[in-house]
């Protein structure tokens, strides 16, 4: 990173900290610009090039975490606790930087969200949900709780049985994992070199071919799926029709089902990231970022999906919520997760 362009990087992301720093305010009673995970991104991006941060925006990420800000309506956020986790790890070691009231601070941190990750696994060992596990695992493996935990192990095996069943197709999510499967976390990234791409003959990691998931349409059967769309506190709705779409349609196909036909008008919007794309907007109405309002998924009667997943019965609802901001996060976009192709 010693160089012209890495060297710009670092001061755009100083600066964009900086302003994240102001938004949230003086007496920590507001908000980052974007949200607590991509802060703690930031500050981990800053960490692992040994670059001394400002010790008030490591106070805010500090506040937030002591403060149980990283959640989404009543649950633990896992993946935002796993990488503010991994950013105050990283910190914890840089000693000569930071004072030693500030490291003791930091050390108490990592004790919490240790807990509430290890208190968030499921039956299935998977820590919130199969998509925020990869960064948890990473989280424990930094702090060597990995070691200690028989929680650990179950996550991993949960890890490898999901890919397996071709549950991880995005790249971004990918990226979290690999390092897993190593035993290593991203505070390593910086002591690493690549060597097959330089030209070294170590081989590189390469993800067996995934089984065909189960629930992969089946365009000989078809299953009906009832689309509900609703704006609270209103109780009229904005949309509600039965569709038929072949078994193991994803979200995204039963959308773009709802689109194509013509006896009553359906719209929805997508935007692109590194996630895939993000439904943003759903019967001309948008999300809004500035107000805190997103658009949430469930399927019936109550399950928020973790993604969008095969639909093989019961119905879907899309309501659009408004979350105090303090309990809101935009995690690689907006809520839900995502909509990969082909599997929403």
């Amino acid at each position: 990173m010693e160089t012209p362009e890495g060297n710009r990087l670092i001061t755009q992301l100083k600066l964009h900290l900086h302003k994240e720093k102001l938004k949230i305010g003086h007496a920590s009673d507001g908000y980052p610009i974007t949200n607590y995970y991509q802060y703690s991104l930031g500050v981990l991006a800053l960490c692992t090039h040994e670059k001394k941060i400002d010790e008030h925006v490591i106070h805010k990420l500090l506040h937030a975490e002591k403060h149980g800000l990283f959640r989404h309506n009543s649950d633990i956020s896992v993946d935002t606790e796993a990488m503010a986790g991994l950013a105050f790890a990283c910190l914890q070691q840089q000693t000569a930087f930071y004072p030693h009231e500030l490291l003791a601070k930091l050390n108490l941190s990592l004790q919490r969200v240790t807990e509430k990750i290890l208190q968030a696994q499921t039956s299935e060992g998977a820590f919130g949900n199969i998509y925020s596990s990869p960064l948890a695992v990473q989280f424990l493996i930094a702090t060597r709780t990995h070691q200690k935990k028989p929680e650990c192990p179950a996550a991993v095996a949960a890890l490898f049985q999901s890919l397996e069943q071709g549950n991880f197709r995005n790249a971004l999510i990918k990226s979290q994992l690999l390092p897993v499967f190593y035993g290593k976390s991203y505070l390593d990234i910086t002591h690493k070199e690549c060597q097959t791409e330089r030209g070294g003959a170590e081989e590189s990691l390469v993800l067996a071919a995934p089984t065909p998931a189960s629930g992969k349409a089946n365009p000989q059967r078809r299953i009906g799926v009832q689309l509900v769309v609703k704006r609270p506190p209103r109780r009229d709705y904005l949309y509600k029709q039965v569709l038929y779409v072949p078994l193991g349609s994803s979200l995204l196909d039963v959308l773009k089902a709802a689109e194509r036909q013509a006896r009553v008008p359906f719209t929805f919007e997508t935007q692109n990231s590194l996630s895939g794309p993000m439904l943003t907007g759903v019967m001309g109405i948008k999300a809004e970022a500035g107000e805190r309002k997103y658009w949430k998924i469930l399927r019936a009667p109550h399950s928020v999906l973790d993604e969008g997943g095969y639909w093989e019965r019961q119905e879907m609802l899309c309501a659009l919520e408004t979350l105090p901001f303090w309990r809101h996060r935009y995690k690689k976009g907006f809520w839900p997760r995502q909509l990969s192709p082909g599997v929403a």
